[in-house]
């Protein structure tokens, strides 16, 4: 089958090289630690190219359903998210992993329902600001309506909680909101209203305080909030800029 008419071959290209880009990566990464655990230095590399397969398996199925029917499925698939959010917070049936509920186990697999909202979101966005176009600009019905559903999304994220794919489901909004026209105004209003808020959340969050806060010493606490930046000095100082080649990230 050909591919249908309209498709927008240079994303289709740059989303093929970043995900073969990434398995090597993955591959570079993981080689050492895989002989280690697994007694198999291509352990990780296999699993990470079946993910690979199935993920262009499912794109190439997608990029041959007929665009009308993902439009009518913006909704349900939103609304559909948003009831993955909320189980996730219902006792014994959201799973709790170092205290934060995130995961849902159906049928022996686990998964994230964040990961599905991010796609949700952008359908919706996508579908609802291209039947807009005329009225983007217009607070009360091409701005205020994406806010108030973002606000929903952002609040269910927060309460497992889950405040990095909150700060990427927001940023995705806005750059689709910006994109499609929306005034600038609005959206460094909503921006300015949001820092309070987002001090907040991090600066009075002991573990995310200390996220932020590690750079000024991370040796201060080097098995936790310092461990990332500590080992990346380490990285640095055996590899330097371009690393030792690909397979020998033992760091």
């Amino acid at each position: 089958m050909e591919i249908r008419q309209g498709t927008d071959h240079s994303i289709l290209l740059l989303a093929v090289c970043l995900t073969c880009l990434g398995v090597v990566m993955v591959f570079s990464s993981s080689s050492i630690m895989a002989v280690r655990d697994y007694n198999d230095s291509l352990y990780f590399l296999k699993r990470q190219s079946v993910f690979a397969v199935v993920g262009f398996a499912a794109m190439a199925l997608l990029m041959r359903i007929d665009l009308n029917l993902l439009r009518k499925a913006a909704w349900p698939v939103l609304g559909l998210c948003g009831l993955l959010l909320i189980a996730v917070l219902i006792p014994g049936v959201g799973k709790k992993v170092s205290g934060a509920a995130r995961w849902l186990n159906v049928g022996g697999i686990t998964f994230q329902p964040a990961e599905f909202v991010k796609v949700g979101l952008v359908m919706f966005l996508a579908h609802s600001l291209a039947r807009k176009q005329d009225k983007v600009k217009s607070f009360r019905f091409g701005f205020l309506p994406y806010m108030l559903i973002l606000a929903v999304l952002l609040g269910l994220l927060l309460a497992q909680p889950d405040m990095g794919s909150a700060l990427t489901l927001a940023a995705v909004a806005v750059a689709m909101l910006l994109v499609a026209g929306t005034r600038l105004s609005y959206l460094a209003s909503i921006g300015l209203i949001a820092l309070p808020f987002l001090y907040f959340m991090v600066m009075g969050v002991d573990y995310r305080r200390r996220r932020i806060l590690a750079f000024l010493n991370p040796w201060e606490d080097p098995s936790n909030s310092g461990f990332q930046i500590i080992q990346s000095w380490i990285a640095f100082g055996s590899g330097g800029a371009f690393g030792q080649g690909l397979g020998e990230s033992k760091q």
